[in-house]
């Protein structure tokens, strides 16, 4: 079940869908000396000379999926010219240009000579694609056409999804598809590696780069040193929409943690906003501030959404936010970006040879399952414009990224307010007693609410009425209690704070508002969850909504068909979906 809910959203299914053209899966080229199957590179890129910043900053800027703006083909060039000596001066104290082409280049080579150990027999080329630098999309094409690539395999470096990086450039990637006009769009037969945030290898790349630094200190200060996860931010606009990207770093850094043995406290927090609107915070300047009023001094700040060094790591990490721990007395080291990490190569190693071997014996298909739409599609298509997302609230229990934890049943509304509010009325019994077996309690928490209001004794007791998950618009504590009991939690965030004085219960089985009037979820909606979110179907349009999707997936079965016997992406799609 994905849960973006925009056409925009919908579109890097559409670009997935249209590189799967051409075949059932991929061809054995069991000679080296044919063609080789491509392995490409997907990354934003940056400038590698300082001539090159002018033209980045307008790619970059007039990408709707990244930065959304009024007027964008105007404005971009404008943003991008104003901000180019300030940028330019940024990149010549990093020397002189982005290393990220240097290191994807580093890493691919790697990556093949492994995939060829591997894959015994045959021959394997990494390229890189960037998305706002050299090399662009339609040069990558044209150098895999003059290499009489016919396999290849569109790998994002982007460890955890998003719309507006790995879906923007599979999106780039289609649009030059279709501009060529050919049956079978490049010629190519593609498949795509769109996610990979909590791969074993990955993470013990992370985790052995962290301990490196660790060891920086003496032994006995090492468990109090603070890990801030930094990670680059996303406008709400389109975490609210959505988007997984928040729940998948979120994933990651879990699954960091755990390997490092939670031995450390931690923190989750976001970097490199632009423009006057609201994105994804914390903070990692606020974060560092707050950690300064605490009294801690000791932080490792971990770049856990990024691949290789750029200027995010080097200079907004190394050099903004050194100055400002500097100044705020706290001892700031970086770990070292994954790079040329052995480890890390051997993992893309392993990623893109279980992805082939995947795909050719049909255990998986040519994209991940999360690159399909369903539910908030076909709400949508009912007229629910928020396509029934509950904004904001992640899988927090059994895990972060439990990808087999589905959840499905009636909605039990939960309304809590204000625990000084006493004009509003008080439920006869306890909240969680009063859930029905079979059902989905849902919490609707004060908007300023930093408390919890879901513990692990009331999970204990919704298990034992037999509900089947909580949905939390608001915080939950003791998650290690939640999780031990396998109960499926999903809420905004966490809190060390209990409800005691801070919030009660007030309205049972009533219309409650999610997400600030975003969403309401009235008693006896079917509210469905898994990893990748939460949606709500209003109960009086589940059998519209069920035809619809078993509608969609019969489309999409026919249009696979067609697509693979040479009939074209969008000869299939004005025969089938038209009809939807």
């Amino acid at each position: 079940m994905m849960l973006h809910t925009t056409l925009r959203a919908a579109r890097p299914a559409s670009a997935a869908t249209s590189l799967r053209a051409g075949y059932a899966t991929l061809t054995a080229n069991t000679s080296r000396s044919g063609p080789p199957t491509a392995i490409v590179m997907m990354n934003m890129g940056g400038p590698s000379k300082l001539s090159e910043v002018q033209f980045f900053l307008t790619n970059l800027f007039s990408d709707s999926d990244l930065i959304p703006l009024p007027a964008q083909k105007w404005l971009a060039p404008i943003l991008a010219k104003r901000r180019t000596p300030k940028i330019e001066q940024q990149y010549d104290e990093i020397g002189g240009g982005s290393p990220i082409l240097k290191w994807t280049r580093e890493q691919g080579e790697g990556m093949t000579k492994i995939l060829e150990e591997l894959i015994p027999g045959e021959q394997f080329k990494s390229y890189v694609m960037f998305r706002y630098a050299h090399p662009l999309t339609s040069e990558t094409i044209e150098e895999m056409k003059q290499d009489g690539v016919k396999r290849a395999i569109a790998f994002t470096q982007y460890p955890q999804y998003s719309c507006s990086t790995t879906g923007s450039s599979l999106i780039e990637l289609w649009r030059h598809r279709e501009k060529m006009k050919l049956p079978n769009g490049d010629g190519i037969e593609w498949s795509v590696i769109d996610r990979w945030g909590t791969h074993p290898g990955l993470v013990e790349a992370f985790a052995q780069n962290i301990e490196a630094t660790l060891a920086q200190y003496p032994p006995e200060q090492r468990s109090k040193v603070v890990l801030l996860f930094s990670a680059h931010s996303l406008p709400m606009t389109v975490v609210d929409r959505g988007d997984p990207y928040v729940s998948e770093v979120a994933a990651t850094v879990s699954s960091v943690m755990h390997r490092l043995g939670n031995k450390n406290p931690y923190r989750l927090v976001w970097q490199s906003k632009v423009g006057p609107r609201a994105w994804m915070g914390p903070q990692t300047s606020a974060a560092l501030k707050g950690l300064a009023q605490l009294g801690e001094k000791k932080v490792v700040l971990v770049p856990i959404a990024f691949t290789s060094d750029h200027i995010e790591t080097l200079y907004e990490l190394d050099l903004e936010y050194g100055q400002e721990a500097k100044e705020l007395g706290i001892d700031l080291r970086r770990a070292e970006s994954l790079n040329g990490s052995p480890v890390f190569i051997r993992a893309l190693a392993d990623i893109a040879a279980d992805h082939i071997k995947g795909v050719r014996s049909g255990e998986q298909g040519h994209t991940s399952v999360q690159m399909g739409l369903r539910l908030s599609d076909a709400l949508i298509k009912l007229g629910v414009k928020t396509g029934g997302y509950l904004p904001d609230i992640t899988m927090r229990s059994p895990a972060y990224d439990d990808l087999g934890t589905k959840v499905c049943g009636p909605a039990y509304t939960v309304l809590m307010v204000d625990a000084k509010d006493d004009t509003s009325p008080k439920p006869k019994e306890h909240f969680v007693d009063a859930a029905p077996s079979g059902s989905v309690v849902v919490i609707a928490a004060p908007a300023v609410a930093k408390n919890a209001v879901w513990g692990g004794l009331m999970t204990a007791g919704a298990k034992a009425n037999g509900a089947v998950a909580v949905v939390i618009d608001g915080r939950c504590r003791d998650l290690a209690e939640h999780r031990a009991q396998g109960f499926p939690v999903f809420a905004k965030g966490s809190s060390t704070l209990g409800q005691g004085g801070f919030t009660r219960p007030s309205a049972l089985n009533v219309p409650v508002k999610i997400g600030e009037d975003w969403v309401t979820v009235s008693p006896g909606d079917t509210v469905i969850g898994d990893v990748d979110g939460v949606v709500c179907v209003p109960r009086d349009l589940v059998e519209q909504v069920g035809e619809l999707c078993r509608k969609g997936r019969e489309v999409d079965e026919k249009c696979m068909a067609d697509i693979r016997e040479g009939k074209g992406v969008a000869v299939s799609f004005k025969l089938h979906r038209g009809k939807l």
